[in-house]
C-alpha cells in the first residue's frame, strides 16, 4: 500500500502540557492525543514527545517537570517531516522551532495539514530522444503556494526576513511575505516531474540559461507551460540526444512568475526485447 500513497509524513504534535495540577495536564495531554488521531485519519503517523517520555519520568522517579521531557520530546522532533502546533507554549515552541530549522513546515491548524493521497495511475506516455520535436508543448496541473513551508524553505536554505516572516515582508521593498526564487525553483521542478513530459531516462538535467523570477506570494497557484527549443542528437553518445526545453511558471493571472530554458539529456527508445 505504501507504495500508492503520497505525502506520508512523520509529524510532531506540540502543544500545551505543563499546567498546575494534574487534572489539566490530562486534559491538555487529550487535546494532543486528539490532534494525534486526526493526524493517523489523513493518513500520516503522529509523535507526541510526552507521550514518549512519561512512562519513562515515571519510571525513573521523576517529575513531568524534569528536563528530560524536553529532550525526549526533541530528539523526536529530529526525526520528523513535520510539526503540528496546536497550541502555544515555550515546550512546544521549541519543538516547532527545532523542526522549522531543519528547513521542515510547522502548522498551525490540523486542517492545514495535506492528507495523504492516493496516487493515480501515470497514464502519460513514456517519452524517449526520438519522440522529441521542436515545437512540443505541455502543461501541468496546478500546485497552491503554502505559506508555512515558504517560511520552512526560506528558515533553511534563503534566511532573508522577508521570506520568512509576514511582518518583514511587510517593511520590505516587496511590501510583503514572498517565497524565495530557489524555492519557485523547487515547486516548478515538482511541477515538472509530476505532470509534464513523462522522460524515459527521468527529468536529468546538465546546464540551463535564462533564468528570470517575478515575487510569488503565500497562496499563489502556480503551473507550468513547457515548449520543446530544440532536440539533437549527442555527437559522440549513440544512445542519447540533447533536448532544450523552455519552461515559463505562471501564476492564477497569467504572469510569468518564472522563466527558464533547460537542456536536458533524454536516452534514445531501448532496442526492442
Amino acid at each position: 500500500m505504501a507504495k500508492n500513497m503520497q505525502g506520508k509524513q512523520t509529524i510532531m504534535v506540540a502543544g500545551p502540557y505543563s499546567a498546575a495540577t494534574a487534572e489539566m495536564r490530562a486534559t491538555n495531554l487529550q487535546a494532543l492525543n486528539r490532534a494525534g488521531a486526526e493526524l493517523a485519519r489523513r493518513g500520516h503517523i503522529p509523535l507526541i514527545g510526552v507521550n514518549a517520555a512519561l512512562p519513562v519520568l515515571e519510571a525513573a522517579g521523576l517529575p513531568v517537570t524534569d528536563r528530560l521531557m524536553m529532550d525526549i520530546s526533541l530528539a523526536l522532533a529530529a526525526r520528523c517531516d513535520a510539526c503540528l502546533r496546536t497550541g502555544r507554549s515555550p515546550g512546544a515552541d521549541r519543538e516547532a522551532e527545532a523542526i522549522r530549522a531543519r528547513g521542515r513546515p510547522v502548522y498551525e491548524r490540523v486542517e492545514d495539514v495535506p492528507p495523504v493521497i492516493p496516487l493515480a495511475a501515470d497514464a502519460r506516455p513514456i517519452l524517449w530522444f526520438d519522440d522529441f520535436r521542436a515545437g512540443d508543448r505541455f502543461e501541468t496541473g496546478t500546485l497552491t503556494v503554502d505559506e508555512a513551508e515558504v517560511a520552512a524553505f526560506a528558515s533553511a536554505y534563503d534566511p532573508q526576513p522577508f521570506h520568512m516572516d509576514s511582518e518583514a515582508g511587510a517593511k520590505s521593498m516587496f511590501g510583503r511575505m514572498v517565497a524565495s526564487g530557489w524555492h519557485t525553483a523547487g515547486l516548478t521542478m515538482r511541477l515538472i516531474v509530476t505532470g509534464g513530459f513523462r522522460m524515459g531516462s527521468g527529468v536529468i538535467g546538465v546546464g540551463a540559461d535564462e533564468l528570470r523570477w517575478k515575487a510569488v506570494l503565500p497562496g499563489d497557484r502556480l503551473r507550468v507551460v513547457g515548449e520543446v527549443v530544440e532536440a539533437r542528437a549527442s555527437a559522440n553518445r549513440p544512445d542519447r540526444g540533447i533536448v532544450r526545453v523552455r519552461y515559463r511558471t505562471l501564476n492564477q493571472n497569467d504572469e510569468e512568475a518564472q522563466h527558464i530554458v533547460a537542456t536536458h539529456i533524454v536516452l534514445k527508445r531501448p532496442a526492442a526485447g
